[in-house]
């Protein structure tokens, strides 16, 4: 993640989630549509959540450097019984 976001001195996490790939990266701050998950950001430890999403990101022009969207998914085997 440090490396997409380059020389930045501040990026948004858009999407952010729980933050779990924000380690090293310059965030202010992290948007996350969700409340619960803005609750379920570590207390202290990285870039405060802040409710909006993608379309209307709640900062002002120009505000940060970079922005950043990280999709996560998983695959599961599928098992049938």
């Amino acid at each position: 993640m440090r490396a997409a976001a380059g020389a930045a001195r501040t990026v948004v996490d858009v999407g952010a989630g729980t933050g779990s790939h924000e380690q090293g990266l310059p965030v202010v701050p992290a948007v996350e549509p969700t409340p619960v998950t803005i609750a379920q950001r570590p207390p202290g430890g990285g870039a405060p959540g802040v409710r909006g999403e993608a379309e209307r990101v709640p900062l002002g022009d120009a505000s940060v450097d970079v922005a950043l969207a990280v999709r996560r998914s998983s695959t599961r085997a599928a098992t049938s019984s």
